[in-house]
């Protein structure tokens, strides 16, 4: 048999609250415990972040200290090179001038030394003054080519074909492609006369139409530097 603490009311076998006025020592209890281990939590918690922010100040203030020295240092370096520079000023003076006679031994060297073209050394001087003219030589050679090859152009270009007849005769190319473009032009003027007198428009067209063939062909064959002949006129030879 049990009585509530409060009321003095009787508390049935088996059960814990009071019927009379709802009081339960065991909810108490429970509800006691319940808020001193919440208080207990919210301290350990508040002595987690104290510990925290003092191990971040900690570090913070570590790294002032560390700036504060390299500023020291950069300070302490930055005196002793004012107070090294004529040593620095030496140095660099002493390392021109060996610098300056090291360039004038390899200028003695090389003006005793006349320099010859890779492919005749070792033949002697007359033979590679000689080598170094047959490069020049050829150098200019492929210079006239280019020349050459820009002028045949022309060729192909009606009446223009005389700028390269004239300027270039003594060249084999540009000569060969002249003669394709004189022959070229005769054909189509014999073409072009011919179908006007027969009247038909379309032998002119057709007249028209191989003549720009042939021009766009010769012209790609020039800029390929080949010596092909145009279609049905490029046998024929005038000159």
């Amino acid at each position: 048999m049990a009585f509530c603490k409060k009321c003095g009311a009787y508390i049935p076998i088996d059960e814990t609250a009071c019927p009379a006025c709802g009081y339960d020592p065991e909810a108490e209890a429970k509800a006691e415990a319940e808020a001193k281990a919440k208080a207990e939590e919210e301290a350990r918690r508040a002595e987690r972040e104290a510990q925290s922010w003092a191990a971040r100040e900690k570090a913070r203030e570590e790294e002032e200290r560390r700036r504060a020295e390299q500023r020291r240092q950069w300070e302490e370096r930055r005196k002793q090179g004012f107070t090294g520079g004529a040593a620095q000023s030496q140095y660099t003076s002493q390392r021109t001038g060996q610098s300056s006679a090291s360039q004038g031994q390899y200028a003695s060297q090389r003006t005793e030394n006349t320099w010859a073209p890779p492919w005749t050394q070792g033949t002697g001087q007359s033979t590679s003054q000689s080598g170094y003219g047959t490069y020049s030589q050829q150098r200019e050679q492929a210079r006239e080519s280019v020349e050459n090859q820009k002028l045949s152009v022309l060729s192909y270009l009606g009446p223009l074909l005389f700028i390269p007849m004239f300027l270039r005769g003594n060249d084999d190319f540009a000569r060969y492609h002249t003669n394709q473009g004189l022959v070229l032009m005769i054909a189509t003027a014999l073409g072009t006369t011919l179908a006007s007198w027969s009247g038909l428009g379309l032998a002119s067209a057709a007249v028209s139409i191989f003549n720009l063939y042939c021009v766009v062909k010769g012209i790609g064959n020039v800029l390929k530097g080949k010596k092909e002949p145009l279609p049905l006129i490029g046998q024929i030879k005038l000159f």
